[in-house]
């Protein structure tokens, strides 16, 4: 329940669509042009990984510019904040999962594969840096077991 209530509101600043693609849950896109949903399909599977527009249209058989038209169009966001916000969602699920994890780790597992921005993004998305974020994940999971061992 802890984890929930954190999230709760970070969470509310990203896209419910990048949610949904987090869980693999694609019905956002079931009437959606075939493109796209080979597009998103690429992205979810690898946005840990280096990627760019060209790569995921090269993969999806569609030019570059008609790619981000799709984008904006089906569902609102650009290429950039979909994964950014894909790779925000895997940092703050992984801080879950292990809120001993370096920063540095974090950054490097979530797909940044540079600090600065990895930080400057997870603060735009979160209003509040990983560090901060991985103390709030301690402290809560401190208070939980102070609260267990109360009862």
């Amino acid at each position: 329940m802890t984890t929930y209530l954190i999230d709760a509101g970070i969470t509310e600043q990203l896209n419910p669509i990048s949610e949904q693609f987090f869980r693999n849950d694609f019905k956002a896109i079931q009437n959606c042009p075939p493109a796209l949903q080979r597009a998103i399909g690429f992205i979810c599977e690898h946005y840990t990984d280096p990627l760019s527009l060209s790569d995921v249209s090269s993969r999806a058989f569609i030019s570059s510019s008609h790619l981000s038209y799709l984008f904006r169009k089906h569902l609102g966001l650009r290429f950039k904040n979909l994964l950014c916000e894909l790779r925000i969602r895997k940092s703050i699920s992984l801080l879950h999962r292990n809120p001993r994890v370096l920063i540095t780790e974090l950054s490097l597992q979530s797909g940044f594969f540079d600090l600065s921005h990895f930080e400057k993004m997870f603060r735009r998305y979160t209003n509040m840096t990983p560090r901060e974020y991985r103390d709030l994940v301690r402290s809560n999971i401190k208070l939980t077991d102070e609260e267990g061992q109360a009862e």
